[in-house]
């Protein structure tokens, strides 16, 4: 089963670096599901926001003011985890009010990217074309396992569809 998709931000400000998995250890620490390739993109003293998940259709709680700015305090890798340590949050029951929050940064910190690179936030939006013929609008982009990446595209006959990312037969157009 796939997580639910990254939010292409609530407010354009924002964008999401990690999502929390769950609590790692006794002191507050959280393990987290890293979505930058960005080489030491996490390092201690840096300012993360927390966006906590929510029900409901949106799957996010709407409005800046549930963000909750945290500093990172420590981090190491463990397993396929980034696990990180934050100033404030110590103990367990801290780290709880954490899991399923996405860790972003303003847009203004994104890393800047190489030539033919694109953030997966930008991809939003973007029309899918398959030989030629439109196919739909990339609504979001899950993860899967090994993170394998999926785009979810509204058709126009349809109310929606998933498909694996693909490389070869299909291309987003910006």
């Amino acid at each position: 089963m796939l997580e639910k998709g990254l939010s292409s931000e609530t407010s354009g400000e924002f964008v999401t670096l990690a999502r929390v998995k769950k609590t790692q250890g006794r002191r507050g620490e959280v393990a987290v599901d890293v979505h930058s390739d960005v080489p030491g993109r996490f390092a201690p003293g840096m300012k993360l926001f927390a966006l906590p998940a929510a029900a409901g259709p949106a799957g996010r709680v709407a409005g800046d003011e549930n963000r909750r700015e945290l500093e990172v305090e420590d981090l190491w890798p463990h397993k396929e985890w980034m696990v990180l340590k934050f100033l404030g949050v110590d103990s367990i029951t801290d780290a709880e009010a954490l899991v399923g929050c996405e860790l972003q940064v303003p847009r203004s910190q994104r890393a800047e990217l190489g030539a033919g690179w694109n953030y997966v936030s930008d991809l939003v939006g973007c029309t899918v074309v398959d030989q030629g013929h439109e196919i739909g609008r990339i609504a979001d982009v899950q993860f899967g396992p090994a993170r394998l990446r999926f785009w979810w595209w509204r058709m126009v006959q349809e109310e929606s569809s998933m498909y694996p990312s693909p490389k070869r037969t299909c291309k987003a157009s910006m």
